[in-house]
């Protein structure tokens, strides 16, 4: 304003405009070493563990009467817990069903695959 000038922000701006207003290449390196890679790790191993279990199974989006599992970390109770949902996405890793995501929480040797997602 003190030149005069305004500038309007758009109103959907794209993720290049993100990268774009980085003042340098510090600030981008940055973004991507605040632990956003070792989230991004171990929910890949998370999808590969569900691979395992789901086997040739897929979440059928079309189909309302399929229950799609999912981890989900309560905050308040400090546990992990499985909840389903048929009809939208609610989350990125989905199981076949409840006993083999139970078995994903119960197994200690993938504790902290979910504590880097989760928590």
């Amino acid at each position: 304003l003190t030149k005069g000038v305004i500038k309007f922000k758009p109103k959907y701006i794209t993720y290049n405009d993100i990268v774009n207003s980085a003042n340098s290449i510090d600030s981008i390196s940055a973004l991507a070493q605040s632990g956003d890679m070792l989230k991004l790790e171990a929910i890949e191993q998370l999808m590969n563990i569900a691979r395992y279990y789901n086997k040739d199974w897929k979440p059928n989006w079309n189909n309302r009467g399929e229950n799609k599992y999912f981890i989900i970390w309560n905050n308040e109770c400090k546990t992990y817990w499985t909840d389903y949902n048929s009809s939208s996405g609610l989350s990125v890793v989905y199981f076949k069903n409840k006993e083999d995501a139970q078995s994903v929480i119960d197994n200690p040797n993938f504790k902290e695959i979910l504590d880097t997602i989760y928590r």
